[in-house]
């Protein structure tokens, strides 16, 4: 039989038939693609259909249904069952649970590289991820509310890491933890971001929690505080850094060292032993002292929300060594007759001095004291240590300390000789009795002037 070219155009048409018919009846009728599947493990058949673009490809709602399903139900036989690698997605931001708190209850902040938001969780309980199907490869979420996935990971913070374990349930409810190097491996503390320590911030009594809550409260660091350092060497506040907080006279001094901590109370900052009392309150926590800065961390109350904050050194201004006082003389070894201010006055040779902008204060009471020394009150102090002999002359020394009270110097100012006649040592006296603002009754010595060439010599140190 001679085959003609319509012959062979019929044959060709029949063929292209019975195919088109055999691929619709495989993509229409389920038993016959159950039949042609039956050899694959998943339970729940995954249908690949054609997608524009000439690869092959699933709709976005069964590969979300496929992954969620069949692929984390996948039979033991044929498939090696690995949890995904995550090394690379996670971040971790550290430890933000107080220093107060039960460790049971320690919470942790992590995030998830790509996004722009961080999570809060508690160390060592399940954190449910998923991952989400949408541009390019997709992403990592962590699960929200109450939903559970079998896919979880626990975190266990460390000094400057954190350990990262990562669970799979297959769905006999065995746990896969394989292989080990992504089961288990460590991630390094990372500094949270600016944006992220603002959207933590919280209010403090009158201010806003952020990291320049030290720069609204006008909070200043110079150094240690010579106070301690000159006085009471044998202090624990010798050793410790002084910041001065406040603004338009509301002001007082912290003393801190690393691992010191203090809580809000009141409008201001103060020490605290940690304990119950101390998980009321927002806490500040001195984590680490470099050269030239101060590094702070402050918990909310609930430990949830951390804030970082640095506080730099300034330099303190130049002391100005002139102090506005003039001798004009002695009524003894201890007690001088001087001028202050332009005011004439009797001061005790070892008395502390302290000039304000209201003038020069003697400290002559326990509550000015108390004031200064918590940085109430604050000015140049001059701390006077007695008459001495130098170069057979009687010289007033003493300390005179800077009102940051940082830097210090030795003081000191010669007696005026007197070479007065007795007229006018009774002119003097009756100057005394009513011009002076001292009350000299109790003093034993003369009314006159003492030549302070008489008085008696003390050794110079």
């Amino acid at each position: 039989m001679k085959l003609t070219r319509e012959v062979l155009r019929r044959i060709n048409l029949l063929l292209l038939i019975f195919v088109l018919i055999f691929i619709a009846i495989y993509f229409i009728c389920p038993w016959l693609s159950s039949f042609f599947t039956q050899n694959n493990h998943f339970d729940e058949p995954l249908i690949v259909r054609p997608h524009p673009s000439g690869y092959e490809s699933t709709p976005k709602e069964d590969l979300e249904k496929a992954f969620q399903t069949s692929f984390l139900k996948l039979k033991l036989g044929g498939y090696d069952q690995r949890v995904p690698d995550l090394r690379q997605h996670l971040i971790y931001y550290g430890a933000n649970c107080r220093p107060d708190s039960d460790t049971s209850t320690t919470f942790v902040r992590i995030g998830i590289r790509g996004q722009n938001k961080s999570y809060s969780v508690q160390a060592l309980k399940k954190v449910y991820l998923k991952f989400q199907f949408g541009q390019g490869f997709g992403k990592w979420t962590l699960a929200e509310g109450e939903e559970t996935t079998p896919f979880w990971l626990e975190v266990q913070p460390l000094e400057r890491e954190a350990e990262i374990n990562v669970y799979l349930q297959d769905t006999k409810g065995e746990i896969i933890r394989s292989p080990a190097e992504l089961a288990t491996f460590r991630v390094p503390v990372t500094p949270l971001p600016p944006q992220e320590q603002i959207a933590q911030a919280f209010e403090i009594g009158a201010y806003t929690a952020d990291p320049a809550l030290f720069s609204k409260m006008g909070a200043v660091w110079h150094g240690k505080d010579v106070i301690f350092e000159v006085f009471e060497k044998d202090s624990e506040k010798s050793e410790k850094e002084l910041i001065l907080f406040g603004r338009d006279g509301e002001t007082y001094a912290l003393w801190a060292s690393p691992g010191d901590c203090f809580t809000y109370d009141n409008g201001r900052f103060q020490p605290v032993v940690l304990g119950p009392e101390s998980t009321t309150k927002p806490l500040l926590r001195l984590t680490r002292r470099d050269d030239n800065i101060l590094h702070f961390t402050l918990w909310d109350t609930t430990g949830k929300a951390q804030i970082s904050i640095d506080l730099p050194k300034i330099p303190a201004p130049a002391l100005n060594p002139n102090f506005p006082i003039k001798l004009l003389g002695a009524r003894s070894r201890t007690k001088l007759i001087a001028e202050l201010s332009h005011n004439r006055t009797l001061i005790q040779a070892d008395e502390w001095l302290l000039q304000t902008k209201d003038g020069i204060l003697p400290i002559q009471s326990q509550q000015l004291l108390e004031e200064y020394l918590n940085g109430q009150v604050q000015g140049t102090l001059l701390a006077l240590d007695g008459i001495k002999k130098i170069n057979n002359q009687s010289v007033l020394t003493g300390i005179l300390i800077d009102p940051s009270r940082i830097l210090w110097q030795e003081f000191s100012l010669p007696l005026y000789r007197s070479a007065q006649t007795n007229d006018q040592k009774d002119q003097e006296n009756s100057d005394d009795d009513d011009d002076d603002t001292y009350d000299d009754s109790d003093d034993d010595s003369s009314d006159d002037v003492v030549d302070t060439n008489d008085l008696e010599e003390e050794e110079v140190e």
